[in-house]
C-alpha cells in the first residue's frame, strides 16, 4: 500500500490497521506496509504469515522477493532512459556488467526486455548448489546472488 505523505496526515494508524484487517489472522497470506514521510518512516506493520507451511510472521523486515511484478516497471525505466539517450537497446550486457561471461557480449538491452537472452534460469543454478535438498528448504536468493550466480 502507498499513501502520499499529504494523505498519510490525514489518516491514523488504526486506520491504517483497519485496511489489513483481513491479514491479522496467524496462519492466513499477508502483507507488509510502510509508511514514509520526508524521508522518515512514520508506520510500518507487518500482517499474516509470509508461508502457510512454517507461519512465520511478516514484520516490517520481511524480505518480500516480487520477481515477475516487478518486470514491467523496470521496463518503463529502461524505455525512459533509452528515450532520454542514456542507453540504447542494442547495447550489450557487458557494457553494463564487464565481468560478466563472454556469452554476455551477444546480449543486447532488447533481448533482456524481449526475454530472448538465452542466460540460464538462475533458480535452476541456485538449485545445483544444494543436491538433496528439497525445493522449500533451498535458500531464498537475492538479486546480487543472481548475478553471481549468472556469471559463473
Amino acid at each position: 500500500m502507498i499513501l502520499c505523505s499529504r494523505a498519510y496526515s490525514q489518516v491514523s494508524p488504526g486506520q491504517i490497521d483497519a485496511v489489513f484487517a483481513a491479514l491479522k489472522a496467524k496462519n492466513a497470506p499477508g502483507a507488509a506496509a510502510i509508511v514514509v514521510r520526508n524521508g522518515r518512516t512514520v508506520f510500518h506493520r507487518g500482517f499474516g504469515v509470509t508461508e502457510l507451511r512454517t507461519l512465520q510472521k511478516i514484520d516490517e523486515r520481511t524480505n518480500f522477493r516480487l520477481a515477475s511484478f516487478t518486470k514491467q516497471f523496470t521496463a518503463a525505466c529502461i524505455m525512459l532512459l533509452a528515450r532520454d539517450g542514456k542507453l540504447h537497446y542494442d547495447d550489450h550486457l557487458t557494457d553494463f556488467f564487464p565481468e560478466f561471461p563472454a556469452y554476455g557480449r551477444s546480449i543486447t538491452v532488447r533481448n533482456l526486455l524481449n526475454h530472448t537472452s538465452g542466460p540460464q534460469d538462475y533458480g535452476e543454478l541456485l538449485t545445483k548448489q544444494y543436491p538433496n535438498t528439497p525445493p522449500e528448504k533451498v535458500p531464498q536468493i537475492l538479486d546480487a546472488g543472481v548475478l553471481k550466480l549468472l556469471e559463473q
